[in-house]
């Protein structure tokens, strides 16, 4: 169905430039990577969304963990929607929302059931995300600018991966009220500030599981967790699997 798979590449390795004869759809589900392609370099971490139209050269590089995407080719009368739609599909648009990665993490949970309706649902959510693609890149939102104070908000987050840093915290390190701060930040990145804190927490656990032997007690601590239960059902409702599973099926 649509060519549905998923891909996995090794940390630090990178693709030379080349292009592929259809069309797709590349949804980051871990790790990150640096891409060139039509003369721009982005770095796209997980919950980015991207097109590739047929025939565009591009080359990546990979991050410092093992990436992870969910690939697939839309269907001829989606594209033709799309394309109706003026949704710039030929300039190789790209996105990132928590919705995408919602929708994709549906996705692989139905990949590993593969009972009776699995096709059905999967059908379904991959009609959602390509929606909620067209209905983003066709506002134009993925293009809008994003104030340097917001970004530095949103550094913050990542520079303390995921600790807890209430809304008055962030008001105060870029001088904006709390309320203001709260709906710019979900505007521009189509997530809260909780949810991004909790999707840093957990990034960063999964990093932790795939380096070393930590007990995962010490992990849920480290990474802002009330205990190894919290983190346990966090985890899996994120992933998929549970911590232990996680680490026990890596190489």
């Amino acid at each position: 169905m649509h060519n549905l798979r998923l891909g996995t590449y090794a940390a630090g390795g990178a693709m030379a430039p080349h292009s592929h004869k259809e069309c797709s759809f590349t949804i980051v589900l871990e790790g990150s990577y640096r891409e060139n392609i039509r003369g721009r370099e982005v770095e796209h971490k997980p919950g980015a969304m991207l097109f590739y139209p047929a025939g565009e050269t591009h080359s990546q590089s990979f991050g410092p963990i093992d990436s992870r995407k969910l690939i697939f080719r839309p269907d001829d009368t989606w594209l033709e929607f799309l394309k109706d739609q003026k949704v710039p599909l030929a300039q190789a648009p790209f996105l990132r929302t928590a919705s995408v990665t919602e929708l994709a993490r549906r996705v692989v949970r139905e990949l590993q059931a593969s009972d009776s309706f699995s096709a059905m649902v999967m059908e379904g959510t991959l009609l959602e995300l390509v929606g909620a693609f067209g209905r983003k890149c066709e506002t134009g939102s993925q293009h809008e600018a994003i104030p340097g104070w917001l970004r530095q908000c949103r550094d913050l987050l990542e520079q303390q991966s995921g600790a807890a840093a209430t809304h008055e915290l962030l008001a105060g390190h870029v001088h904006k009220h709390p309320v203001h701060v709260a709906k710019a930040f979900r505007k521009a990145y189509g997530e809260t500030i909780g949810d991004c804190q909790r999707r840093l927490r957990l990034e960063k656990a999964r990093q932790q599981l795939c380096k070393g032997r930590t007990r995962l007690a010490e992990v849920a601590l480290e990474c802002g967790f009330a205990n190894q239960a919290h983190f346990s059902r966090s985890f899996k409702a994120a992933f998929g699997t549970t911590p232990a599973r996680y680490r026990a099926d890596r190489p």
